[in-house]
């Protein structure tokens, strides 16, 4: 992406002497961003491309909490090169790994919105303050925490006038592992055998055949006790 973009700078610099600079300028400009959106696109899938079941999301995360977002904030970073949103989770439930009920956890997307300015990435999620969800996250060590699974990492929690809570199976945009799950639960329910590492990865053949499984929400508790229950099976055949 650095390489093509100076090529685009170059080009740019010569069109510049030809006194064609409006049409040029634009059209160089818009190649450069084209070019570094998509070496940030190909570089997501080829992460996201290991993640084919949803208990590979499990496994792959180290963390996976029931929370409220506590706020979402876009800035320029310090170089003010890039556009970052740092996300801030007031924890409700540790899922997975040891959060302390009640404290925030912190995150930052590559992604979000200065004033006209607009960063965005067709593979993340974005957030917005109050929203409940249930959130996969891995530690990245000096980078911190980021989210697993790419838009399939948030999972909205909704609320009935019961105060039930439920996970939206069916919610946009379709979360095909969420589906999985929903019909492995429904297995689970029935007194069915479950075999995630059996379900193949999740593509839009298979989303219909989930969608045709799993029958109405699924609840919130329902939903993190399958979580728990793969990460016990995922550290079960680890040993």
């Amino acid at each position: 992406a650095a390489l093509l973009l100076t090529g685009g700078l170059v080009a740019l610099a010569a069109a510049m002497r030809k006194r064609k600079r409006i049409r040029v300028i634009g059209a160089a400009v818009a190649f450069a961003l084209t070019t570094v959106f998509w070496a940030h696109s190909a570089s997501a899938s080829g992460a996201l491309s290991a993640i084919k079941t949803f208990s590979d999301q499990v496994e792959f995360s180290d963390y996976v909490v029931h929370g409220t977002i506590e706020s979402a904030d876009s800035h320029w970073t310090s170089d003010g090169k890039r556009i970052v949103t740092d996300v801030a989770v007031r924890v409700e439930d540790s899922v997975k790994g040891r959060v302390n009920k009640g404290g925030l956890v912190h995150f930052q997307l590559p992604t979000g919105r200065v004033g006209a300015v607009v960063r965005l990435s067709p593979q993340l999620p974005g957030f917005s303050e109050g929203e409940e969800v249930v959130l996969f996250l891995q530690d990245r060590g000096g980078l911190g925490l980021g989210v697993v699974g790419g838009q399939q990492s948030k999972i909205l929690v909704k609320e009935t006038p019961s105060e039930t809570k439920y996970v939206g199976v069916m919610a946009p945009p379709p979360n095909l592992h969420l589906r999985q799950a929903a019909a492995e639960i429904k297995a689970l329910r029935e007194g069915r055998p479950v075999d995630s590492d059996a379900s193949g990865e999740a593509d839009e053949d298979s989303a219909q055949s989930d969608e045709d499984e799993a029958t109405g929400p699924i609840t919130l508790e329902e939903f993190k006790d399958y979580i728990r229950y793969l990460d016990r099976e995922n550290r079960r055949k680890q040993r």
